[in-house]
């Protein structure tokens, strides 16, 4: 944009001081033929009028369209921000959703863990008191072997406690006989 600005003053000024040199030669009358008729006006000033009548109308056709594109950039941009709000809005919502399916899913995950820790819990109730059944078989039988060796013991010792007698008794008896 700036090259071309350049351009446009550098074009004018030397048209200008073309204009200002020759100032003598454009105001000179001369036969001009209209197509209708002759005429005698001053060729260079007429054709200077024209160039300059054809410049503003250039300059005016490239204004209306230069107006005609900022509509244009105005309207994509209220189009953009419509967009990006409607976009805004539908992101807040999907993320609502997502919220929403997420404090679901944990709350789905926290009462299957709570399932579990309750199976968790009576599978080790169950282990426990079948553990206990368990010992307290072992210690029954602990306890019926423990009354059964003092049984066997006690025998035991009730026998030799009647060898000891008996060979007391019978040596008491052999000293008795043979001391008689």
């Amino acid at each position: 944009m700036r090259l071309k600005g350049i351009l446009i003053t550098l074009v004018v000024v030397v048209g200008l001081l073309f204009a200002v040199l020759n100032w003598q030669v454009l105001f000179t009358r001369m036969p001009v033929n209209l197509l209708l008729g002759t005429v005698q006006l001053p060729l260079g000033i007429s054709l200077l009028v024209l160039a300059v009548a054809l410049s503003l109308i250039f300059f005016l056709a490239a204004l209306w369209e230069r107006a005609g594109q900022l509509r244009q950039v105005t309207h994509q941009e209220r189009l953009i921000d419509g967009l990006r709000e409607r976009l805004d809005r539908k992101q807040s919502v999907e993320l609502g959703a997502l919220e929403g399916a997420f404090r679901d899913r944990i709350d789905a995950l926290s009462q299957q863990i709570e399932v579990d820790s309750g199976r968790v819990e009576v599978n080790l109730q169950q282990s426990l008191s079948e553990m206990e059944s368990r010992l307290i078989e072992r210690m029954d039988l602990v306890q019926e072997r423990v009354v059964l060796v003092r049984n066997e013991l006690a025998a035991d010792i009730g026998e030799l406690e009647d060898r000891l007698q008996s060979e007391a008794s019978g040596e008491a008896v052999g000293e008795d006989t043979r001391s008689a």
